[in-house]
Parts: C-alpha cells; structure tokens; sequence
C-alpha cells in the first residue's frame, strides 16, 4: 500500500482512501518517475488545478476567472481541453456523489458532458512550504451555495450566482486531489504532457487564450437565468398552440407556471411534455431549468469535506 504523506492531504481518512484509489496511484506512479519523493513533494505543494467547467464557458467567464486568479499569484503552466463522461463525473466526486439524489446527478449528466472543458495546471509565483497553493486558490473559489459567495470569490466573478449545482469551475482542495484527478481526467500520454508543462515552468497565459476562443466557439453563450428560459419555453408553447391545440401544451403553460411560483419542482415532467409537444427548446434553457429545481443530498454523515485554510493551519 502507498504511504501518502501528511503534506499531500491533512485528512488521515483520505489519506487511506487514496492509498489504494487506483487512480490516484496511476498518477502518483508517473509523477515518481520523474521527480524523487522529495522534490515530488515540493513541486506539488507549489500547484493548483483549475476545471473550467461547460456552465463557466457558456455564461464567457473563463477569462474573468483567470485574470482574479492571476492576481492572486498564479500563473498557468500547463493545460489541456477535455470532455466529462459519465464515468468521469461519478469518478471525479466520487466522495462527494455518494450522497447527492438521483436527481442532482441527473442534472450533473446534463451540464458536464454538454461541451468541452478546460484543465488549468497554475503554480503559485510566492511559495509557502508548508501551506498548499492548491487549498489557498481553493480558498478563493467560494461556497457552493451562491446565497454564501462574496463579490470577490471566483464563483461571484465568473457568473452571476444561482444554484448550487452551477459552480463555474473545480479547484483541487489539496494536492492529493489534485494527484488522483490527474489520473481520472487524462490518459498517461495526456499526464505526461501537463507534467512536461510543469517542468518547462513557462506562462502560457497566449496558448490559453486560443483555447478558449476555441471553447467559447463551439457554444453559444447562454446565461442560465431560469425565469428567462421558462419565459422562453411559454413562448414557444404558445406559438405552437396557434397551429396546434394538443392537451400537453395546455398542461406544458400551467407547468411552467407552477414552477415559477414554487408551487412544483417537477422540472422532469415539464422537459417531458416539452418533448412530447416537439417543442425545440435550447439544450441550455433545459439545463437552466432543472438545475434551481433538483434536490441536493441525502444526508451529510458519508461526505468527505471540503478541505480549508483552517483545516491545513492545524497541520501547521
């Protein structure tokens, strides 16, 4: 079994879940046959990753979200493009996912593989040796609930807040997740590559910039807002009632009305009847729609936590 030092996580619980996690090992192998223990321990102290996910490309915040990472003390050395599975969403928070609803990870299967997303390898310009720059920059992401963001989180200044289930971006909590993730994104070629970025340890803030114009080219943008897509999804009924007086448009409109006043969550009936009046509804509009209205956790009590500052200042 691995023996996963302190400096990697300050959680003794994940500590042992990672030591046989096989995709933390897949990375934590590669890593070792470039760097020895002690220069691997280094180095990772010194980085963060950064996942601009597809609701953070179509609301265009990427850039935002890079430049307040920037003045915080990071620059990006390494990257790469790519796309969510159903695999890779259970896999990347598979110690979180074990405790959201069936229709939480239903809405997660909507918006992560609906388009490309963007891995950000960032090392940290002041080094501390003992606090990781990955839970510092994740100190800065903000809280999934957008009633707790402040202005100055990441979260508040790539898009306007909304629903838990839009975060915007993932930052590795420490640098064991940011070990295991290595291995449930990418493919040894593709490990290989960001780790050859790290070692180059130059600023490829113009190859970024291409990337994401390459990104926000294959989407157009949308703002998530939920009453403006129900308004979009009533215009369209209404419009199809002018030809065509179906009982599921009649009970589509009152739907959309009942969701509006929280009088029903039924965000599954509603996308049903639109399908079933072969309305042609924006993919994002749907997304916008069944994201405020899934329900979130069954309980707390098999959750691995977020790891903080004050977390990694006992360790200190």
């Amino acid at each position: 079994m691995i023996s996963l030092s302190s400096l990697l996580s300050c959680s003794a619980r994940k500590r042992e879940l990672f030591a046989v996690d096989p995709y933390f090992r897949d990375a934590w192998d590669d890593i070792l046959d470039r760097w020895d223990r002690e220069e691997t321990t280094g180095k990772l102290l010194s980085l963060a990753s950064v996942i601009w996910r597809p609701d953070a490309i179509v609301v265009r915040g990427v850039r935002r979200g890079l430049t307040a990472i920037r003045e915080l003390g990071f620059v990006p050395v390494a990257a790469a493009i790519f796309r969510y599975n159903r695999q890779t969403v259970r896999e990347g928070w598979r110690y979180q996912l074990n405790i959201a609803t069936r229709e939480r990870i239903d809405v997660m299967d909507m918006i992560m593989p609906a388009t490309d997303s963007l891995y950000v390898m960032l090392k940290r310009t002041s080094a501390d040796a003992m606090l990781p720059a990955s839970t510092y920059l994740s100190s800065h992401k903000g809280p999934s609930l957008p009633e707790h963001r402040e202005p100055h989180h990441l979260r508040a200044l790539i898009g306007d807040a909304q629903v838990s289930v839009l975060t915007y971006l993932h930052i590795s909590d420490e640098p064991a997740d940011l070990v295991r993730e290595l291995g449930v994104f990418f493919d040894r070629p593709q490990r290989l590559e960001i780790l050859n970025g790290v070692d180059a340890n130059e600023d490829i803030s113009a190859k970024l910039d291409s990337m994401i114009d390459e990104l926000y080219a294959q989407i157009p943008e949308h703002q998530l807002n939920f009453n403006a897509a129900l308004d979009r999804v009533k215009r369209a009924a209404r419009e199809k009632q002018r030809t065509l007086d179906h009982p599921s448009l009649t009970a589509l409109l009152e739907l959309c009305d009942h969701l509006r006043h929280g009088d029903s969550r039924d965000w599954k009936r509603l996308l049903s009847l639109v399908d079933r009046s072969s309305l042609s509804i924006d993919y994002w509009d749907r997304v916008a729609i069944a994201a405020p209205l899934a329900e979130k956790h069954l309980n707390e009590k098999d959750l691995i936590p977020d790891i903080s500052l004050a977390d990694w200042s006992l360790v200190r």
